[in-house]
C-alpha cells in the first residue's frame, strides 16, 4: 500500500492506495505521484542556471547515497508496459508527503504508528 499526503491536481496524498495489482507480482505505476519541487540551481561566475540532466543524475544519486546512510536504500531497473526503461529507487522507513505544494521525503520513525 502506498498512503498520500497533501493534495493537488494528481489526487491526494493522504489518501491510501493500492501499488501493487491483484496478482501482488506487479506494481501499478499510475498510482505513482510527480514530484513537486523546485529545479537545481548551479552557481558559477556570479550567475546562476538551472542544473544539467548529468548534473542533476549526479546529484541525485549523492543524495541518494546519503540517506542510504541512515535508511535502507535499493535500485532496480526495469520497464514499464509499453517497454520504456524504468529506474526505481526504494526508500526504506521513508514516507513522501507534500508541503506548501512541494514533495517532502521525511523518515519514519516508529513504524508500527504508520501502517494502517
Amino acid at each position: 500500500r502506498l498512503e498520500r499526503s497533501g493534495s493537488g491536481p494528481y489526487g491526494s496524498r493522504s489518501e491510501e492506495v493500492e501499488v501493487a495489482s491483484p496478482d501482488k507480482k506487479t506494481l501499478r505505476l499510475e498510482s505513482a505521484l510527480p514530484l513537486k519541487g523546485w529545479a537545481i540551481q548551479v552557481a558559477g561566475r556570479g550567475t546562476a542556471r538551472q542544473a544539467r540532466s548529468k548534473e542533476a543524475a549526479a546529484l541525485l544519486i549523492g543524495a541518494l547515497a546519503t540517506v542510504a546512510e541512515s535508511s535502507g536504500v535499493s535500485t532496480l531497473n526495469t520497464i514499464n508496459s509499453d517497454g520504456q526503461p524504468l529506474a526505481l529507487a526504494i526508500i526504506e522507513n521513508a514516507r513522501f508527503g507534500e508541503v506548501d505544494g512541494e514533495t517532502t521525503l521525511s523518515p519514519v520513525i516508529d513504524i508500527e504508528k504508520e501502517i494502517l
